[in-house]
C-alpha cells in the first residue's frame, strides 16, 4: 500500500508541475506576442483590432493543447480500459452454459466430525439441513 501511495503522490506532482508549466508558458507567449504586435501596430504593418484577433485566436488553441498535453495519461488509460472492455465482451465463452457435462455434487467435511477424528465427507451443515 505504501508503495501505491508513493507512485500516485508522484504521478500527481508530475501532472500539477506539467500543469502548471502549461498555464505559465501560454502567459509568457502571450507577453511575447503581444509586445510584438506592438512592435508591427508601430511600424503600420498591422492594426490593433488584426492584432488581438491573431493573438487571441493563438491563445485560445495553445491553451487547449497545454491542457490536453497535460490529462494525455489519464485520456491514455480511459481508452485502454475501454478497449480491454470490449474485448472482454467480444471474446466468445470457452465453457458451454447448456451442457451438464461436468457437473459434480459437492460435499464438505463437518467441522464437528472432523474434531472427532472422523474424515469421512458429508454435506455442509446449514439450518434447512442438520445431517452433522
Amino acid at each position: 500500500m505504501d508503495k501505491t501511495f508513493k507512485s500516485q503522490l508522484l504521478k500527481a506532482q508530475l501532472q500539477a508541475s506539467v500543469y502548471g508549466l502549461a498555464s505559465s508558458l501560454s502567459l509568457f507567449i502571450s507577453g511575447g506576442a503581444y509586445g510584438f504586435g506592438v512592435y508591427l501596430i508601430t511600424l503600420g504593418l498591422m492594426t490593433p483590432y488584426q492584432v488581438y484577433q491573431v493573438i487571441t485566436s493563438l491563445n485560445m488553441s495553445t491553451m487547449g493543447v497545454m491542457n490536453m498535453a497535460a490529462f494525455l495519461p489519464e485520456i491514455l488509460k480511459a481508452r485502454m480500459a475501454g478497449g480491454l472492455i470490449f474485448a472482454i465482451i467480444r471474446r466468445e465463452p470457452s465453457i458451454d452454459i447448456t451442457s451438464r457435462k461436468g457437473l459434480k455434487e459437492v460435499s464438505f467435511c463437518c467441522c464437528e466430525e472432523y474434531i472427532n477424528g472422523c474424515s469421512e465427507m458429508c454435506t455442509m451443515s446449514s439450518p434447512t439441513n442438520e445431517q452433522c
